[in-house]
């Protein structure tokens, strides 16, 4: 009994043949446009190179961008009671509202934020520094003493939308300075 492919109504050899030609005909297009496609794609070498921030506050109150890309800088404050005795810190929370401190900050670089920061106006330059200074030493009760501490954070400057999304309390000026996002 001779079999017959329905949808050609043809049988035998004559079926088998344009099967195989056909199989033929569908691996030669495919090879031939993957070999167009990589005879004609050239390779792209990314040269993205990551931004390298590097911050060191090696002196009180200074930070050093020692980095390759400029920074915006903010710092915040921490409330330390530290031990008399072994000089230890026992207790850190932000500072609030009744507890005596003071602060000196140089008003024209630096401005406070919605957020409880403190934000340097302008970008700090790779190789430059900057000073927030604080009191260091203030009330003491019952063998502590209240410590004002400095803590800061860096951001790169660009991409500007980054910073923004980051830093959502300030914005960065048409003139690439940090103003209050009011």
């Amino acid at each position: 009994m001779q079999k017959t492919f329905r949808f050609f109504k043809w049988s035998g050899k004559k079926a088998v043949v344009l099967f195989v030609l056909t199989a033929v005909v569908i691996l030669t297009a495919v090879n031939t446009t993957v070999a167009i496609l990589a005879a004609k794609t050239r390779s792209v070498q990314s040269s993205y190179q990551p931004a390298k921030i590097e911050v060191s506050s090696w002196s009180y109150g200074d930070i050093i961008n020692a980095g390759d890309t400029e920074v915006y800088a903010r710092a915040s404050l921490v409330a330390a009671w530290v031990s008399n005795d072994d000089n230890k810190t026992v207790w850190a929370t932000t500072p609030k509202e009744g507890i005596d401190y003071t602060l000196s900050y140089n008003t024209n670089d630096w401005f406070p934020a919605s957020d409880g920061f403190y934000y340097h106006k302008n970008a700090l330059p790779h190789t430059g520094s900057i000073s927030f200074v604080s009191a260091n030493q203030l009330t003491q009760k019952d063998g502590y003493t209240l410590r004002i501490l400095v803590m800061y954070s860096t951001i790169q400057t660009t991409p500007k939308d980054a910073v923004q999304e980051s830093w959502p309390a300030v914005k960065v000026a048409d003139d690439g300075s940090l103003v209050p996002n009011n």
